[in-house]
């Protein structure tokens, strides 16, 4: 597509980010766009470069690595970069413009693609997974991106939960080619208050719950701002329908004003109503509006989430509730409440990593069994200060024991956050620090019995470690095989 072509649809399409354009020995006629993106190592002759400027990089300082691999069209907010051969294009919002532009380049008929946006403090993977894998199950070819990757045919690994727009346009664009007619896509805060998500029409809003968050350096400055940036889903996309968590207090506050809205959860008035739950370490029973069955999941917060995806594929698809839900018994979403016996102890890997998510998981596993509770945890560096507090506070009330270790310190030292989280604790003689997680893990064996629970927190899918600016690989699951199978690691009977 002709750049200028794309400049004429941007003036006129509906509340676009005001740009104008500098020309520097060249025409916007005689250049092909095919690409956008914000990785000037990625750009070619057929590129749009935009200039993000984000916490740690500025992408305005790479315009000449850009330029070097062929770019020639670049957009940032600065007016004052030196190009001697291209197209600057000034915009008052550069990740605006990005989204806006990648609409255009990656561009699917409307309608085509049924979209589902999905957001919330937790849950939202769980959810988009649930969502995906059953109307795979039903027939319908689906795009799902999230925390967990993206997959159309295959496993695509992301950056993020909510990748840059460019990126979520192009795998649009190459799903509805390749036969998918739904995209189901995970909505961070992050992501919609840095406009990831801008110029998309999204069919459902789906809210999982809320909770005090991402707040902080790096992050959101105020919890008024991280309520906002959520709710945005809803009154900034044009949706024209949501399915909501009812029994989670801010549910009529994201959803006012959208026209129709689909209520979840075990309250009286839900148009999706959880029943008679029973609970196990391995999955849970439960009705749902009057429909009962065995799901692979457990808790209470995976009732709801079930009812969510199962209310959101029939929005979509109209098929019986009985149908949909027979897709969802044996899902499992690796890293959510993945429970393993070894050595007579029950171990439960977990993405948990806020307070809420810590209360909700070893409240459900306190339902559970009356034996000692082990959580061996962490907390991300460079991120919510707060949110080493909080998790002290949730880990000392509700676990017998608790392991502190390391868990993507970044460039902050592990043991200081440690050390920190420690700080925390009113009886000190109920937690240790292991600043090696490895280490940690055995020594959460070592301070267990049989038929105690072990929790690895805070990790759930990763399968490495972020430490000193470098991905490490490191697998809880490859470490719990070791310890199952290592005869010479002796734990109490």
């Amino acid at each position: 597509m002709l750049l200028s072509d794309i400049l004429t649809r941007l003036k006129r399409g509906k509340g676009s980010t005001e740009f104008f354009c500098k020309c520097y020995g060249i025409s916007p006629r005689n250049i092909e766009i095919s690409e956008v993106t914000s990785y000037s190592k990625d750009c070619a002759k057929d590129s749009v470069f935009v200039c993000i400027k984000g916490e740690k990089y500025d992408g305005n300082e790479f315009l000449g690595e850009a330029l070097k691999c062929g770019a020639r069209v670049f957009v940032s907010e600065k007016s004052d970069l030196k190009i001697r051969c291209g197209i600057l294009i000034i915009s008052k919002n550069a990740r605006k413009t990005m989204a806006e532009i990648s609409k255009i380049v990656y561009e699917i008929p409307d309608g085509a693609l049924v979209k589902v946006g999905i957001t919330g403090t937790k849950g939202k993977s769980t959810v988009c997974e649930l969502i995906s894998v059953s109307l795979r199950k039903l027939g319908i070819k689906t795009l799902s991106i999230g925390t967990l990757g993206a997959y159309i045919d295959e496993v695509v690994e992301t950056k993020n939960t909510t990748p840059e727009s460019n990126v979520i346009f192009s795998l649009m664009k190459k799903a509805y080619t390749s036969g998918a007619r739904v995209a189901v896509i995970e909505l961070s805060s992050q992501a919609l208050s840095s406009f990831r998500a801008w110029g998309m029409d999204f069919d459902i809003a789906v809210f999982t719950s809320f909770g005090k968050d991402h707040i902080g350096e790096g992050e959101h400055k105020s919890f008024c701002d991280y309520v906002l940036a959520k709710r945005s889903l809803f009154t900034s996309y044009g949706v024209p329908s949501c399915v909501v968590n009812y029994d989670d207090a801010f549910s009529p506050y994201f959803s006012s004003g959208v026209r129709e809205i689909i209520k979840c959860g075990f309250q009286r008035g839900a148009d999706y109503k959880i029943a008679r739950l029973r609970e196990g370490f391995f999955g849970m029973r439960f009705s749902l509006s009057g429909i009962e069955n065995c799901y692979s999941l457990t808790g209470s917060f995976n009732a709801v989430n079930i009812a969510l995806a199962a209310a959101t594929v029939q929005k979509i698809t109209g098929f019986e509730l009985e149908k949909i839900l027979d897709t969802m018994k044996n899902i499992r979403v690796k890293g959510r409440f993945e429970c393993y016996a070894i050595r007579s102890r029950f171990v439960i890997i977990d993405y948990a990593h806020n307070e809420k998510s810590f209360k909700e998981l070893l409240g459900a596993v306190k339902r559970l069994t009356k034996s000692k509770l082990i959580s061996v945890f962490g907390s991300v560096g460079e991120r919510s200060l707060d949110r080493r507090r909080e998790l002290a506070k949730a880990a000392s009330s509700l676990s017998d024991f608790s392991v502190i270790t390391a868990d993507n310190p970044g460039l902050e030292s592990a043991y200081e956050i440690a050390e920190e989280i420690y700080s925390y604790f009113p009886e000190k003689s109920r937690a240790k620090i292991c600043e090696e997680r490895g280490d940690a893990i055995r020594e959460a064996f070592l301070s267990s019995n049989r038929g105690d629970v072990i929790l690895l927190l805070g990790k759930g899918h990763e399968e490495f470690m972020l430490e000193g600016g470098h991905r490490i690989k490191f697998s809880e699951r490859e470490l719990l095989f070791k310890i199952k199978n290592d005869r010479e690691f002796h734990i109490p009977n």
